[in-house]
């Protein structure tokens, strides 16, 4: 995915956002876990388009090299950002971190963000000219995973971080406002080429009950 991508795109490539969050004046951001659950990226939505991406890891495990279109990757220290892009236009500091900013082109800039000496974050965002110029994209209604037609695509690459990535997915969308949904039962079903993993939950606040329903079919069997 990059800046000004359709949010649309999102679901094919990447699978569904663990959570979308909604801010107080309406703007939406779609936060992933992805690669086995090492990696987190953040995607604020401006006009159905991706505005901003976001990717840092999650902890120190081993997991997929992350590299952005510069060559930049995480675990860089300042030198070798400064040797494949040349001096930031800004050197500063974000969240209490250095980040060395960079003017990509005339549509999108570059900042990476650094923890003990080292690329912990690279953000790379659409110029507000630059996503101006693009028409609005249709903003995609996520699946609220209640039946197979409106299954949550778990887009996981093995069984193990598939499993992992749901249990994150009721975590971060509890019930009656901040109680974790309990599991009852877990099973799978088949419907032609793809597979479902059925999560059968209930509230403990309130004993409402209901089931989630994954498309796994990306991680099955692997």
């Amino acid at each position: 995915m990059s800046p000004g991508d359709p949010a649309a795109d999102v679901r094919e490539r990447l699978g569904d956002p663990v959570v979308a969050r909604v801010s107080k004046d309406g703007k939406v951001t779609y936060d992933f876990v992805l690669h086995a659950m090492t990696l987190f990226a953040g995607m604020p939505i401006e006009s159905g388009r991706v505005g901003l991406l976001q990717i840092r890891k999650i902890h120190s495990q081993s997991g997929p090299s992350v590299t952005d279109p510069s060559h930049v990757s995480i675990g860089d220290t300042e030198s070798d950002v400064v040797a494949k892009r040349g001096t930031p236009w800004l050197r500063t500091t974000l969240h209490n971190h250095v980040a060395l900013l960079y003017d990509n082109n005339e549509d999108t800039t570059s900042a990476y963000e650094f923890v003990d000496g080292k690329v912990d974050t690279i953000i790379l965002g659409a110029k507000p000219a630059y996503l101006n110029s693009l028409p609005p994209a249709p903003m995609p209604t996520l699946p609220d995973g209640t039946s197979v037609d409106r299954a949550i695509i778990d887009g996981q690459s093995t069984d193990k971080s598939a499993v992992d990535w749901e249990y994150l997915y009721l975590a971060a969308n509890p019930c009656n406002g901040d109680s974790r949904w309990k599991l009852r039962k877990q099973s799978l079903t088949h419907n032609g080429a793809r597979v479902y993993d059925m999560l059968d939950v209930v509230c403990p606040a309130t004993g409402a009950t209901r089931t989630f329903v994954f498309d796994i079919t990306a991680g099955f069997g692997k």
